[in-house]
């Protein structure tokens, strides 16, 4: 089923067969940019970079330095940790309290330390500012990336700033550019460190694969605002199953007391 919104053609299908050919074809392989992500400077990482070499590049850096079964192993210390943590303030609360917000804490401690080398404390009181400035910066950025913008679907709106869109970018970026061009900046101060986060990564490519510091800071900014929100809400949609459906719960009680 095709459709249009606005001036925006959109496929449905719930077909398995037609769904693997749109999603494995080259042929929409590219994605519309929204104008708050093109404000947001995702349309030079990979969430939104048109298919091509750029492109190829940015995903075979990710596969290989970022989503490798060995770099994933490499952080298992850091995720066990942080599972330690979560259930231990899970365990010292009474009464109801949002379980997002320290799942949220913990994805974005997560993220992080894999790619800046540095983490966040899980408990608000005990965050330091730049933290807090992270959490704000990814907050305001996924809502304006979740806000129906009109203007993306009628260029007849394009000129008008109706939603308050382009005003909120305008603010965010330059607070988004100076957060990640000091972790660089102080990366290139200290290259040598034990584990190697992915800012490292980022630095030492060289020829063709090397990036300009504009897209080195899109290419962080999109790896911790995709793996913060999104993680957080999965984490809680599986939590929220389990305790609805005590059969599968009792099953990975099973499974993790064989492990």
């Amino acid at each position: 089923m095709a459709f249009s919104v606005g001036e925006t053609r959109a496929i449905v299908t719930c077909h398995p067969g037609v769904a693997k050919e749109i999603l494995n074809g080259r042929d929409f392989a590219d994605r519309p940019v929204k104008e708050s992500a093109y404000s947001l400077m995702f349309n030079r990482a990979m969430g939104f970079a048109p298919y091509g070499v750029y492109w190829r590049t940015l995903r075979r850096v990710a596969s290989t330095h970022m989503f490798s079964p060995k770099q994933i192993r490499s952080y298992e210390a850091q995720r066990r940790e942080l599972a330690t943590e979560m259930v231990s303030i899970f365990g010292s609360k009474t009464g109801r309290f949002r379980v997002r917000e320290v799942l949220k804490r913990a994805s974005l401690s997560n993220m992080m330390g894999s790619v800046f080398g540095r983490r966040c404390a899980l408990i608000e009181e005990e965050e330091d500012s730049k933290s807090v400035e992270l959490k704000e910066m990814v907050d305001e950025g996924y809502d304006l990336l979740g806000i129906l913008n009109w203007a993306d679907h009628l260029s007849c709106l394009s000129h008008f700033d109706l939603q308050n869109i382009r005003v909120r970018c305008s603010k965010l970026v330059p607070k988004v550019k100076r957060f990640v061009a000091h972790i660089i900046d102080q990366h290139r101060a200290n290259p040598v460190q034990s584990q190697l986060d992915f800012v490292h990564v980022l630095l030492s490519l060289q020829g063709s694969d090397e990036l300009s510091d504009s897209d080195v800071i899109a290419v962080l900014w999109e790896m911790i605002f995709r793996g913060t929100d999104t993680v957080a809400v999965m984490i809680e949609w599986i939590l929220a199953r389990l305790v609805l459906h005590p059969d599968v719960q009792s099953r990975v009680h099973d499974e993790l007391d064989k492990v």
